[in-house]
């Protein structure tokens, strides 16, 4: 049965210290999401985030529960691609750190962002690492030709960059790695654009050539307002500065689990 995108809830809890929680609520999924990097399956089940400048959708079966997220800032996207985005869960719903599956990033060589540019390209991935910790120090990389248990797809084109993955709710992974989200309430948390401590000089001088190339680029994506744009972007260094600094992913959202009665 096709999910109205209405089925996607959020919901916006205020709490004391004007703390706000992005509640998401998950639609459910009766084994019709297929993890291969293309985005058909979640027609009608994604909300956009206009603050995070993120497509969001959440969905679920008695087994694992399935993630999608898709940036479509042309700046972010360009970090996740060089710094990679880490995936945080929490099986009880806060925002502890607690089982991390993080997307390495890569240095681009020269001309290959333009090309991820031109028409889609599909499974992007070569490897995940496992991390149980924010700095850690021996993360458990697997290849994605080797995973088992989780399935991840991605694809990156002019209009955007995209992740999905299954995630089962009871999870060992080689090494003793394990979570078990057996609650109604996942706490989920997107990090993108980190760099760990030691390098802060190559955090730098990375962010010194994005703001370098990336004027040009910014300046042409996304004109026609669509996804948040803006027409005639203010070009000064200032601004520029500014845009740098808020394009850096980082917040958590509470996903409220579906259950097939509900349906």
């Amino acid at each position: 049965m096709k999910t109205s995108w209405k089925s996607i809830l959020l919901i916006f809890l205020f709490l004391p210290g004007c703390t706000t929680i992005i509640l998401v609520r998950s639609s459910w999924n009766p084994s019709t999401i297929v993890i291969d990097g293309k985005e058909n399956d979640w027609t009608d089940r994604t909300v956009f985030l206009s603050d995070q400048n993120i497509s969001l959708g959440v969905t679920n079966d008695t087994s694992s529960l399935c993630l999608y997220v898709k940036s479509v800032d042309r700046q972010q996207m360009r970090r996740i691609r060089t710094a990679g985005l880490t995936i945080w869960l929490d099986p009880s719903g806060g925002d502890d750190k607690v089982f991390g599956i993080r997307i390495p990033g890569k240095r681009l060589r020269p001309g290959e962002e333009s090309q991820n540019d031109v028409g889609m390209t599909a499974n992007i991935l070569d490897e995940i690492e496992i991390v149980q910790q924010e700095d850690d120090p021996h993360p458990l990389r697997i290849p994605v030709a080797q995973l088992k248990g989780i399935q991840i797809g991605s694809s990156s084109s002019r209009d955007g960059l995209m992740y999905e993955i299954r995630i089962p709710f009871h999870l060992t992974v080689e090494g003793g790695a394990h979570i078990n989200l057996s609650g109604n309430e996942v706490g989920i948390g997107l990090v993108a654009g980190k760099f760990a401590r030691k390098n802060e000089g190559e955090e730098r001088k990375t962010e010194g050539m994005e703001r370098e190339s990336g004027g040009m680029a910014g300046e042409m994506g996304d004109e026609s307002g669509m996804y948040g744009g803006r027409r005639g972007r203010d070009r000064s260094s200032g601004d520029m500065e500014n845009r740098t600094r808020t394009e850096s992913l980082d917040f958590w959202f509470k996903a409220r689990l579906a259950n097939k009665i509900s349906e």
